[in-house]
């Protein structure tokens, strides 16, 4: 969930993709993950596809580079709340990162984070800046905000 940007002719699609390309798209994240995590790093770990599979990624060390930065906001018993900031964009990146250090997003049964708390994954992209265009917001969905009201009370976002 959370902002998406899409073109509407050629000619801007061609423009957002070359403004992605140099870097000029920032995204910031913010996802539940499971179990107790601190502080804030970056995970640089490569990502590939599991074998033949079009849709399931792992890291491995063949795979293109992929790097996500994190930042934990708060912790409860069960969850982490974070910040995550994409500086690659590979698919399924952070998901996949955050599978590999052994916090994956909760509801998300791809990569282990199941849960009967949501039906989908506690993910959700805040904010997306395209440089020289502007910066973009979206509010948390109800899904993710009864999580947060219920595991972090004290956090506002």
């Amino acid at each position: 969930s959370g902002v998406v940007i899409t073109a509407n002719n050629k000619y801007y699609a061609a423009l957002l993709s070359d403004k992605i390309k140099r870097g000029q798209v920032g995204k910031k994240y913010v996802a539940i993950v499971c179990g107790k995590l601190d502080g804030e790093g970056e995970i640089d770990a490569p990502i590939d596809r599991i074998g033949k599979s079009i849709i399931k990624r792992e890291v491995r060390e063949d795979g293109e580079r992929a790097v996500t930065r994190y930042s934990v906001l708060a912790t409860s018993e069960k969850y982490s709340l974070v910040l995550l900031t994409p500086v690659t964009g590979r698919t399924h990146q952070l998901r996949v990162h955050m599978a590999h250090i052994g916090h994956s997003i909760l509801g998300d049964g791809l990569y282990g984070g199941e849960s009967s708390e949501i039906s989908r994954q506690a993910l959700h992209c805040l904010e997306m800046n395209v440089c020289g265009v502007g910066t973009f917001k979206a509010p948390l969905p109800s899904d993710i905000k009864a999580l947060t009201d219920k595991y972090f009370p004290d956090i506002s976002i």
